[in-house]
């Protein structure tokens, strides 16, 4: 597209918004995983803030594929996913309470390349006229062209990663694969820049290396307010962090296998066995990450 239809939005530092936020999310439809769910509710439990679009995938509600399809190197990461992971905070939730009377759009999507997904003119056009000041990204693919300056301040989404070690599925798995101490996450603004978005909030958690499913119960739980948290800085003016230079990362991931293997022998020294004759549950965690407030 070589003419934008965007209007001109200027971002004043240091002007505090007295009006009405408005954001959208990119989702799957009435769904929502666990973690979403609780960073859509944290937003609008704030004063002004509105939920004012819903941008649906136009491939969502495609059947997930079968084991016998899913390439070699995946197969056993992916059975261990659909095994462990149907609680909080990966548990899908229906919306349909908070989304009813929600404005919904289906985009018409072009594949740029393997994964790039640009949205057509039309769509463009009917998301900028819905004034929105931010998107959630909950869905899609690697979103690129000219929808990424349609809201005011940007199309926002999570890296359950330190993005400057690790890049790449799956979210807090790297560090416990290499044993670091902290696993890190961001809140950025997208660019058309692959891994290269601008960070809104960082922030560092211990690593919980005996359990994939307790890392990533941490790395979602406390990184679920951080939109609400920027929504507070966007309401005093302070908005100098969406015109900071965008992030930049030279990681690389991999599908090691033998990560998988590690954990029951990580489980068992944290936990004696008799950790395992009584039942758990997974609870929403309440550690504090250094980057958020």
């Amino acid at each position: 597209m070589n003419e934008s239809i965007l209007p001109q939005r200027a971002i004043e530092p240091g002007s505090q918004i007295p009006r009405v936020i408005r954001f959208g999310v990119m989702c799957d439809g009435r769904w929502l995983e666990a973690w979403q769910a609780d960073c859509v509710h944290k937003l609008l439990e704030l004063d002004n803030v509105r939920l004012a679009m819903l941008i649906v995938d136009p491939d969502a509600g495609t059947s997930r594929k079968p084991l016998r399809k899913v390439p070699f190197r995946r197969w056993l990461y992916t059975l261990y996913r659909r095994s462990w992971f149907r609680r909080w905070p990966r548990q899908i939730l229906d919306q349909q309470n908070i989304f009813r009377g929600v404005a919904r759009l289906t985009p018409t999507i072009a594949l740029r390349g393997k994964f790039s997904q640009i949205f057509d003119a039309k769509s463009v056009a009917t998301i900028a006229s819905y004034d929105l000041d931010f998107i959630l990204r909950f869905g899609f693919n690697i979103i690129r062209g000219e929808i990424l300056e349609v809201p005011r301040y940007g199309v926002w989404s999570f890296h359950h990663d330190d993005e400057k070690k690790y890049r790449g599925s799956p979210a807090g798995f790297w560090e416990i694969y290499h044993d670091d101490p902290v696993t890190g996450a961001i809140l950025q603004r997208l660019t058309d820049r692959l891994d290269g978005g601008i960070v809104l909030r960082r922030g560092y958690f211990r690593t919980a290396r005996h359990s994939y499913v307790a890392n990533i119960s941490q790395l979602y739980g406390e990184s679920a307010a951080w939109p609400a948290q920027v929504c507070h800085e966007i309401r005093a003016g302070r908005v100098s962090a969406f015109a900071a230079e965008p992030s930049s990362t030279d990681a690389a991931g991999t599908m090691p296998i033998r990560f998988i293997a590690r954990q029951p022998e990580r489980t068992t020294r944290r936990h004696p066995p008799a950790f395992w004759s009584r039942s758990t549950t997974m609870t929403e965690p309440r550690a504090r990450s250094r980057g958020s407030r």
